[in-house]
């Protein structure tokens, strides 16, 4: 009878296949990633994010904070149902401090007042100061995307009034509504 010759692949071959192939897409990433990113920013069709950045539900109809680009400014649109609420937009970029366009407004049906705009596609987060001195965050999202700037949106609690959005250094936006 003869033998059969078994070959197995090493663990140490292994690995070094797969750092091979980690390298090869940091690679592929490094020389054409940046280069996408710019080509979205240049597009100018509308263009819409996949996911809202904050979204709810008020009477069996969801709201929701949405991202878009819709040809000429980079907007967050408050939507309930079918229907467009308001839109916080910035056509060029966004002030020297971080923050962009903000609004405030209430989803109709008792719904929670939303606090929505845009912000530096570089922040983290933006803090929103509420009139009885409370500080919440919301996270900037989709600057990493190709937008030229980030989008965020945060419902506020029953009652409150927001005082202030800031980036944490200085404030961007004060008062009421829009």
């Amino acid at each position: 009878m003869a033998e059969a010759a078994e070959r197995t692949v090493s663990g140490r071959t292994l690995v070094a296949g797969a750092g091979v192939l980690l390298a090869i897409l940091l690679l592929i990433e490094v020389l054409f990633g940046p280069t996408l990113v710019d080509q979205v920013r240049q597009e100018q069709r509308p263009r819409t994010l996949r996911e809202p950045v904050a979204a709810g539900e008020v009477a069996g109809q969801p709201w929701e904070a949405v991202g878009r680009f819709d040809g000429t400014a980079n907007c967050v649109e408050l939507r309930y149902g079918e229907a467009v609420l308001d839109r916080a937009c910035t056509p060029g970029g966004q002030g020297e401090d971080g923050v962009g366009a903000v609004m405030t407004t209430t989803v109709p049906e008792g719904g929670p007042t939303v606090v929505y705009g845009t912000a530096g596609e570089d922040l983290p987060a933006v803090e929103v100061r509420l009139d009885d001195g409370t500080t919440l965050q919301a996270r900037v999202q989709a600057g990493d995307l190709g937008f030229p700037v980030g989008f965020w949106a945060l419902p506020v609690p029953d009652g409150a009034g927001v005082r202030a959005v800031t980036t944490g250094r200085q404030a961007s936006y004060s008062g009421g509504q829009g």
